[in-house]
């Protein structure tokens, strides 16, 4: 055992039974309030915890996704008002009944607004989620007689549990259970890989596609299920009162939970009910200013941006370091497992017919051919502005071609979509290495393994054996491509503080980590110290063995004589030369392009 891994071990930090413990305490405190506190106190605990799951709800689509949707007011009113009616009108008042119908309109509303708004751009759905805020006077003035028009909706029946109307103290009760209950969700969710690939969603939605992850699905899976606390948030407050009305799902409530996750901090488990906590406290307790609400809010958004930028919660961890709770389980130590494969289980050759690019008047490719096969490494080399990087993006479907064809064994690949062809048994890096925040270099590998995972919502959520056992596998396979490019020293470090050569280090690492069939390489030996050319050398020939195809973009010569099998050499996007890198080294064509035509000395060859 490593004398780092040693050091985490001894250093103190809360582990699962002492956070578990006091989140129990804290449920069984907020569970019991009607009898330790006052009606006063229990009414604002209970519109916390309203107001909580409403920002819960948006902190998982903001902070976790990183997408600002203003629409889970909306998702909050649309479930007050199905509960308020199905209640009014005798059709249902129990408890599970109306859960299930308020969860139903609120991810049907999410669907309707999250496909267009997210298909198209962020500010998009910030757009799209805004006017359904301000569109609910209107909806509900559509249906007066359901609805109660804009005078509200009235005389709503209590909600009832086993046939037993729920008094208010019990109507408390269930919302805390509701809240911790979704809590839990949340927790587990975002402590696992759908946490790991939400914090490359945030950072780059290109390495989120290189990965094999569609951007779209992934907002649009996170946007449907944050529709869910607002839903049982509106099913609570419908019978708090018995009266439903617009004004409650207006632009000051939509302020007031944005205010409630900022100040709690984003991409905290806790900050945001913390913030409701606050708020609500703060707004019961200043009723005689309620004019002022809304420019109280917003100057105070303003001051919590600037003084807590992670908000209460997030600037006490981060004082805490060792209050973390890990993204990946452990996958034991390397001497108790065999080490994992790294090359693909269908190896599949690489063949580009014809391909052509222009961009505006700028022919980057015109008519290459090339292909690269299974278990051995072809090089693409050529001067800069040659197309060696728009070949690379038209294999791997960020460009696409506008002439020729591009196939992986018998699959065609020109003309799908990135993240379909990365599915499809395709990894590359690229010439900036892109690295998440909040990630330690371990976990950041094993984002690789998501579009391939085979656990479920329901099985990462409940934690099931299918899901532990995918995760160590996961995790066997991150050591094993960390300690062959030297990275697994610092596997628990955080991946955004290492320095420029050992973030493509780890990019490489994530792109192996896949076990493409094929694996496209730009520039990747760049920055790096010769020991860590070296291993990357290494790296490749290992991979070339199990049967991976590689097509290595470089300008190492080194690097490329020294391991290729094949070199391709482009030139004003057409090939010029090809074959083993001693006859391309020793090329006129090649010498001319890279050295002049006039050259002829043999000491000047590439080699």
């Amino acid at each position: 055992m490593s004398a780092l891994r040693m050091t985490a071990r001894t250093t103190w930090r809360p582990g699962p039974a002492a956070r578990g413990g006091l989140l129990a305490a804290c449920f069984a405190v907020a569970f019991f309030g009607p009898e330790l506190f006052s009606e006063a106190t229990v009414r604002t605990l209970m519109m916390a915890t309203v107001m909580g799951l409403v920002a819960l709800g948006l902190n998982l689509m903001m902070g976790y996704a990183g997408q600002l949707a203003l629409g889970h007011v909306f998702f909050y009113g649309a479930a007050a008002y199905v509960t308020g009616i199905l209640a009014v009108e005798g059709t249902s008042t129990n408890l599970f009944a109306l859960l299930a119908a308020g969860i139903a309109v609120a991810v049907l509303a999410a669907l309707v607004t999250g496909i267009p708004g997210l298909r198209l751009s962020r500010w998009a759905l910030v757009i799209t989620s805004f006017f359904l805020v301000e569109l609910m006077p209107s909806l509900v003035d559509l249906w007066p007689e359901k609805t109660g028009g804009l005078a509200g909706l009235v005389g709503i029946p209590r909600i009832s549990l086993g046939g037993t109307p729920l008094e208010t103290a019990d109507l408390y009760r269930v919302a805390v259970v509701l809240l911790f209950l979704w809590l839990l969700f949340q927790r587990a969710f975002v402590y696992s890989a759908y946490g790991r690939i939400l914090a490359v969603l945030r950072h780059d939605e290109v390495q989120l596609q290189a990965v094999g992850v569609s951007p779209y699905r992934l907002k649009l899976v996170c946007y449907l299920l944050s529709a869910v606390p607002a839903a049982l948030a509106g099913v609570m407050i419908a019978t708090l009162d018995g009266l439903v009305t617009y004004e409650a799902f207006g632009f000051d409530t939509v302020i007031l939970v944005l205010a409630a996750v900022i100040l709690g901090g984003q991409r905290t488990l806790y900050g945001p009910l913390l913030g409701a906590l606050i708020l609500v406290y703060a707004q019961q307790e200043t009723l005689s200013l309620q004019n002022y609400t809304l420019l109280g809010y917003g100057a105070f958004l303003v001051l919590a941006a600037i003084l807590l930028p992670r908000g209460l919660v997030g600037t006490a961890i981060e004082r805490l370091p060792r209050w973390r709770t890990p993204y990946l389980i452990d996958a034991g130590e390397r001497g108790e497992r065999a080490a994992a494969a790294l090359g693909p289980e269908q190896p599949a050759a690489l063949t580009v017919c014809g391909a052509a690019k222009r961009f505006g008047g700028n022919q980057a490719l015109g008519g290459v051919e090339l292909t690269a096969e299974p278990g051995a490494i072809t090089a693409l080399i050529g001067p800069n502005g040659s197309g060696k990087t728009t070949m690379l993006n038209s294999v791997s479907g960020f460009a696409r071609l506008d002439e020729g064809s591009v196939t992986l064994g018998t699959t065609e690949l020109a003309g799908s979509a990135s993240a379909k062809i990365a599915r499809s048994g395709v990894g590359r890096t690229f010439q900036t290495p892109s690295v998440p925040a909040g990630l330690t270099v371990r976990e950041a590998v094993s984002v690789a393994a998501f579009a391939g995972r085979r656990a479920g919502l329901i099985s990462t959520v409940l934690r099931l054996p299918r899901w532990r056992a995918e995760e160590r596998a996961i995790a066997a396979r991150a050591a094993d491509v960390l300690d062959e490019l030297g990275l697994g020293a610092v596997a628990d470090e955080q991946a955004l503080d290492l320095p420029l050569g050992r973030k493509r280090l780890l990019e490489i690492a994530r792109a192996v980590a896949m076990r493409p069939a094929l694996l496209l390489l730009d520039e990747p030996a760049s920055g790096l110290s010769p020991d860590e050319t070296e291993r990357l050398g290494h790296l490749l020939r290992r991979l070339a063995g199990e049967g991976t195809t590689v097509l290595l973009v470089e300008h190492n010569m080194d690097l490329v004589l020294g391991n290729a099998d094949t070199v391709f050499v482009l030139a004003s996007g057409r090939m010029i030369a090809s074959g083993p890198p001693e006859q391309v080294a020793n090329d006129p064509g090649v010498l001319s392009v890279y050295l002049g035509a006039e050259t002829t000395d043999e000491d000047e060859v590439i080699a």
